[in-house]
């Protein structure tokens, strides 16, 4: 079964700047099961209890609010789920990623 990443927001330059990162992402890692999908419902990002976009929603759990994290920033998200299995650190990324 796919696991699903949702973009909360409405059509705009940051909710697709974080759809392409996402996808730039996945490519790069290798990752297939995932299905990127932007919700614009209002009911439906309510329903994720999110009032800033975009938001990341990765599993049912909300992992970015309101900015458009970096790529490296999004791969450690991944990393962190179990998702990625092997990373690269990125020397750019704050100590708090870094888990």
């Amino acid at each position: 079964m796919a696991k699903r990443i949702y973009i909360l927001g409405k059509k705009g330059p940051d909710t697709y700047d974080l759809e392409r990162k996402v996808c730039h992402v996945m490519a790069k890692s290798g990752l297939k099961r995932y299905t990127v999908r932007i919700l614009e419902d209002p009911e439906e990002i309510f329903r994720h209890g999110v009032s800033l976009m975009p938001a990341l929603v990765i599993d049912g759990f909300v992992r970015t609010i309101g900015r458009v994290p970096s790529e490296a920033e999004i791969e450690n998200i991944l990393y962190l789920t179990g998702s990625i299995k092997k990373r690269k650190i990125s020397p750019g990324l704050p100590k708090e990623f870094l888990l």
